[in-house]
């Protein structure tokens, strides 16, 4: 079956119309395809056999299995699978007959979508296939992620200097998205809805493609990544206000006091606040490791160094043996932890719902706890976490080079940019101010709430992509060929 697909798909994208009016060749698309399923061999080799089970791990191998088991109630219940995978008719009783092993279904309310359960639905769909083998999943994903390859390519083509088949796969050889879009994560399906949502913007379509690309991307980037898309809105906002009258500095302004509004009443700014704070606490919560304890009436969080005043046992329940500090959580929610002091109870066990070690590539972040002052002041640790890290001395194991390297390089590559800049119209300003204000939001809300640089590298893939379509718009191609040309050694 797996060859039998990379076959039809190769096919599919070798017949593709009017490539040469882009100025790629007919093998350029199915080799990309080739590439990224490559990539997906690698994906496979370090998620599920150089890591194992380790932190690094857990989504991908996590989503497979729960797939499989959605996938499942097919042939148990052919209506209630389509409950499940459609949404419509789905409720607690359901989720619990037949979901209730899965941890991705069920995120509590601290998120408006769970978009892990969507991962789950898509791949429980690609099950019908691959029944169970992960190399056809990874197939399927590598062509949906070479066509989202594919838009992001017509959209902005015409925005560089850069030859066409350069640009195309510079595009696709960009480290982190060629590795993490490739995998069984969210990741394939995010680059697939911002890719339709670009290609609605820029690209010459007609109105109805136009309609049916920016719904999809929508769709899309709700369902995986909502948090994406409300980083892409101010951006759009300033695109739209920019095009429209082309006045650039009222664009901003207008931009700027409306953040202002936002941050300025005190229900607004807290609920922000408080939200982000709590992410951050839980993410971090994550990475440093420890125990999350079910007792009568709420969730105990037992931070590791606190884990000496536990006992565990093999039924994975917890006793306390001696007085202990801890903090009360309510699990999915935004409501602030409350710490507490905790004594021994005779006979008096909790079950175990999340026991924790610390991530190979945790780093130490400051707490927002709740400040909006301590918010402005994080923000360029954000910044430089979410966008420059890892460093070279950072914890974590060898796959951290890679993102090291992809670091040097966007430093590089922005360094060439200011030597051989081109000449911007009106137009690609906005554009690129567009995008750059895309990037540094999303670029903050990853640096506020994330303390594990694996998982940085993964969510920062759009602020990549985003820096890189700047630089190949800024970047004089024509003029640093005639550069290397005038160095060039004389025979």
């Amino acid at each position: 079956m797996v060859y039998f697909l990379i076959l039809c798909f190769f096919a599919i994208l070798y017949f593709k119309r009017n490539v040469h009016h882009l100025g790629l060749s007919k093998f350029d698309l199915p080799f990309a395809f080739l590439v990224k399923c490559l990539a997906g061999v690698v994906f496979i080799y370090v998620y599920f056999d150089y890591y194992g089970k380790e932190s690094l791990c857990a989504d991908s191998i996590a989503f497979l299995n729960q797939s499989k088991t959605l996938h499942d109630v097919f042939f148990q219940s052919p209506v209630d699978y389509l409950k499940l995978l459609t949404g419509i008719g789905e409720n607690q009783e359901l989720v619990m007959k037949y979901l209730s092993s899965t941890h991705h279904w069920d995120a509590g309310n601290l998120t408006l979508i769970n978009d892990s359960k969507n991962v789950l639905r898509i791949n429980s769909l690609i099950y019908f296939l691959s029944n169970g083998n992960e190399y056809v999943h990874i197939v399927v994903i590598a062509f949906f992620s070479t066509f989202s390859i594919y838009n992001l390519f017509i959209s902005f083509y015409q925005e560089t200097k850069i030859p066409q088949r350069l640009f195309f796969w510079l595009l696709v050889l960009i480290p982190s998205t060629l590795f993490w879009t490739a995998g069984i994560l969210k990741e394939p399906f995010l680059l697939l809805g911002l890719s339709f949502f670009v290609r609605a913007l820029l690209f010459k379509d007609s109105k109805f493609k136009k309609i049916l690309f920016f719904s999809s991307g929508i769709l899309l980037l709700l369902s995986f990544k909502p948090y994406v898309l409300l980083c892409i809105l101010p951006a759009l906002l300033f695109y739209g206000l920019s095009k429209r009258k082309h006045e650039f500095k009222k664009s901003i302004l207008i931009l700027f006091a409306l953040a202002s509004l936002l941050f300025g009443i005190p229900k607004s700014r807290d609920y922000i606040v408080q939200h982000l704070s709590r992410k951050q606490f839980d993410f971090i919560n994550v990475g440093k490791g420890g125990i999350h304890a079910v007792a009568d009436t709420c969730i105990y969080y037992f931070m590791p160094e606190q884990l000496t005043n536990l006992k565990i046992s093999d039924s994975n329940t917890v006793v306390l043996i001696r007085k202990s500090p801890a903090y009360i959580i309510e699990f999915g929610s935004s409501t602030n932890p409350i710490y507490t002091e905790l004594v021994p109870q005779k006979n008096k066990h909790w079950k175990i719902i999340y026991n924790g070690v610390k991530g190979n590539s945790y780093i130490e972040t400051t707490y927002i706890n709740n400040s909006f002052l301590q918010l402005l002041k994080n923000i360029p640790e954000a910044f430089i976490n979410s966008t420059f890290r890892p460093f070279i001395n950072d914890p974590g194991k060898n796959i951290k080079y890679s993102a090291f390297f992809e670091v040097i390089l966007l430093v590089i590559g922005f360094t060439l940019t200011l030597f051989f800049r081109t000449e911007l119209t009106p137009q690609k300003i906005n554009l690129i101010v567009s995008i750059f204000i895309f990037c540094l939001l999303l670029s903050l809300l990853i640096g506020f709430t994330t303390p594990v640089i694996g998982a940085i590298v993964r969510y920062r893939i759009p602020v990549y992509l985003g820096y890189f379509f700047i630089m190949t718009t800024l970047f004089n191609y024509p003029k640093f060929v005639v550069f290397l040309r005038q160095i060039r050694p004389s025979k």
